[in-house]
């Protein structure tokens, strides 16, 4: 997915990659659903994704590791001295969407549930125009803790409610898996996530 922490993962695949040198990787990205369906066709031996609320029998899951949904501003922000942030403080407060988190419609909700007030001054799925942008002070983001790559933001704890996703690394069950294959799998599971 998309919205995966790249420099965690990449730490495991280049330790990958010193381990097994002759495998060869390719990465690609997409949304749950487009993984599922190549997983179920054959054109993926494995994704690592958010199962959400589970993927079913069709597929065998191996959690890899969690993360907290974290709230991203620029350092001259007006909640900066804040520890974590309460949904409430977000309220009416400029806000950048990222438009292709599996995450949004939960979070959505949540805000929904509480009569918070969002006013989505900039949406992107891309996620280093949502981080620009926050550097730009358009607004502030939700994102998974470790998808902020940029050290110039800040990042503070979303609480009440705290907001987390797994991400796991997902196959089909009962698919014989190639030798490279295997061993990713191997490697992944005794990986010192997230990295």
């Amino acid at each position: 997915m998309s919205t995966i922490g790249h420099v965690k993962l990449a730490r495991f695949l280049a330790k990958f990659q010193r381990d097994y040198h002759g495998v060869e990787l390719e990465v690609s990205e997409a949304s749950v659903q487009e993984l599922k369906n190549r997983l179920e066709q054959g054109d993926l031996d494995l994704a690592v994704l958010n199962p959400l609320e589970g993927l079913g029998a069709a597929f065998r899951v191996h959690d890899l590791y969690s993360e907290r949904y974290v709230v991203v501003f620029a350092p001259d922000h007006r909640l900066a001295s804040l520890n974590a942030i309460k949904l409430v403080d977000l309220s009416q407060e400029p806000y950048v969407d990222r438009l292709s988190c599996e995450m949004r419609d939960l979070v959505m909700g949540a805000c929904r549930e509480r009569n918070v007030s969002l006013y989505a001054r900039f949406r992107s799925e891309r996620e280093d125009w949502i981080q620009s942008m926050v550097l730009a002070r358009i607004g502030f983001a939700f994102m998974p803790e470790y998808s902020v790559t940029s050290p110039e933001l800040l990042q503070r704890p979303l609480i009440e409610p705290a907001v987390a996703r797994t991400v796991s690394l997902a196959s089909i069950p009962g698919r014989p898996f190639s030798p490279a294959t295997a061993a990713m799998v191997r490697a992944a599971q005794t990986f010192d996530w997230p990295g």
